[in-house]
């Protein structure tokens, strides 16, 4: 095995790791009449630490291409918002 395949091997690796492998269970956009969209998509995931409901998700309130208001329960962080200033 070639050393640039072994790398792509290796980062393969450590990236099946560092992400939290899940079920999809929800994958959403609304395009509303103005516009602006309603993002919202979730996964199924073994209950942990980092999502101790078993619930990873990502929510979004999208104007003229920007996120202008998010939820999501990010790994380390837990449940938080994301406002534009």
């Amino acid at each position: 095995m070639g050393k640039k395949r072994r790398r792509e091997m290796f980062i393969y690796v450590i990236y099946l790791t560092t992400y939290v492998v899940g079920v999809k269970i929800l994958d959403s956009v609304e395009v509303l009449p103005e516009g602006d969209m309603l993002k919202a998509i979730a996964w199924k995931v073994p209950a942990s630490k980092d999502f101790p409901e078993g619930i990873k998700y990502a929510f979004a309130y999208i104007h003229k291409g920007r996120r202008i208001l998010g939820y999501d329960n990010e790994r380390a962080k837990g449940h938080h918002k994301h406002i534009v200033d």
